[in-house]
């Protein structure tokens, strides 16, 4: 484990199993503040959707009403969609 600046710890993804590591050096709610989403909601999976069927460097549109009603599509944006999307597909399996 490491300590950041803001003194929150963070472990190594390597100590801990697969579903759980893919989120282990994000920060907790990131996503919601890039997307302009309230804390308390969730994000829309069909924005999450869009995010990650745009090409990068374009422009993606929210079909929902909650957020940003669009957003450019970066790497982090889209690498951050798409393991929030198949962090509900595994969910799922359960």
């Amino acid at each position: 484990m490491e300590i950041t600046d803001k003194g929150e710890t963070m472990t190594a993804k390597k100590d801990l199993p697969f579903p759980a590591n893919m989120f282990a050096t994000h920060k907790k709610g990131s996503m919601h503040r890039m997307l302009n989403v309230p804390k308390g909601e969730k994000i829309p999976r069909t924005f999450m959707q869009e995010i990650v069927d745009t090409p990068l460097g374009n422009i993606a549109h929210n079909p929902t009403q909650i957020g940003k009603p669009t957003i450019k599509v970066t790497h982090l944006v889209k690498a951050r969609a798409n393991g929030l999307l198949n962090a509900v597909r595994l969910r799922k399996k359960r």
